[in-house]
């Protein structure tokens, strides 16, 4: 379940938004943009732009996973 990793994200003071753009389309990288900042992040963010809500927001909790608490994926 994601909805506990964003939590925890929350309480490192990260900030998780999805946008959803009824003017683009699977032609323009999908209609959905991911994006995390702030908290351990600091200056830099996340974002994905994604025809899938799932597969976004797991994309930004992986890489934020990796970049704010180290976590490094199985080969």
């Amino acid at each position: 379940m994601v909805l506990p990793i964003l939590e925890r994200m929350r309480r490192d003071g990260a900030m998780v938004l999805l946008k959803i753009d009824g003017g683009r389309g699977l032609s323009d990288n999908g209609p959905y943009t991911i994006l995390a900042s702030g908290g351990p992040l600091k200056g830099d963010f996340i974002r994905v732009d994604v025809s899938s809500i799932e597969d976004g927001i797991a994309q930004v909790v992986v890489e934020y996973a990796r970049k704010c608490w180290g976590f490094v994926e199985p080969s």
